[in-house]
């Protein structure tokens, strides 16, 4: 088994510990809410102000969700992603995570799917 940098294993085991409740279509919602990349900004980012308005992203669906691009969210995002490269994940496997998330993958499906493409 591939040993993990520690800041990406303590995100990928907050997603299987069943605790975090999840939500779609943005980082985090009022109540108490948050897609798998909430999870990783918010407990490993350590991010305590993100915006409700940080939707997803992503290609086709996001429009769909009434994404508008915006500086905060092209940074906020550019942010994680960058974050999560260092960790070891590309950008292939973190691109797909918002569209897993929002398509109904649980938590622990996402974290397996980073635990096999890392």
């Amino acid at each position: 088994m591939k040993t993990l940098h520690p800041e990406l294993e303590k995100w990928l085991s907050l997603l299987e510990n069943d605790e975090l409740k999840q939500t779609k279509g943005t980082l985090l919602n009022n109540h108490g809410g948050m897609c798998c990349l909430g999870v990783f900004a918010k407990y490993v980012m350590e991010l305590d102000d993100i915006e409700d308005s940080a939707v997803h992203p992503y290609d086709g669906v996001a429009d769909n969700l009434g994404y508008v691009e915006t500086d905060y969210n092209n940074k906020l995002y550019n942010g994680i992603y960058k974050k999560l490269e260092e960790l070891g994940v590309d950008r292939d496997t973190s691109n797909e995570l918002p569209g897993r998330n929002d398509s109904g993958s649980s938590f622990k499906e996402i974290a397996n799917f980073v635990r096999e493409n890392v």
